[in-house]
């Protein structure tokens, strides 16, 4: 919801090139959850109740899991920079991708 807000502050309209951006972005996101549910699992395994072992294997992985995100948006975010007809077609993508992966790590 926050990647269709922004992008329609800026003007952009839904189309298939910001539905792909979003395409990526959820498989992102879902790749980081699993990340963070095996940590958290792990945690529970080692006999911690089940409040802290999801406070203690978020955080073990955070910086991880932002580290990723930073060089997922580093390889998008050029697109948004180029010009011309390839600028017409993936700006949209790339802000989607960027965006969409920018609002689940803040709102995490």
């Amino acid at each position: 919801m926050i990647t269709f807000f922004v992008l329609h502050t800026m003007g952009k309209t839904i189309n298939a090139m910001v539905l792909s951006g979003l395409a990526l972005a959820f498989s992102r996101l879902i790749d980081d959850s699993v990340v963070v549910i095996e940590n958290v699992f792990r945690h529970l395994e080692l006999g911690e109740d089940p409040k802290t072992a999801a406070i203690n294997g978020a955080n073990e992985v955070a910086l991880a899991v932002l580290a990723i995100m930073l060089v997922a948006v580093v390889v998008f975010f050029p697109g948004h920079l180029s010009f011309g007809v390839s600028k017409y077609l993936f700006s949209a993508l790339a802000l989607a991708v960027v965006i969409a992966l920018f609002a689940s790590y803040l709102t995490r």
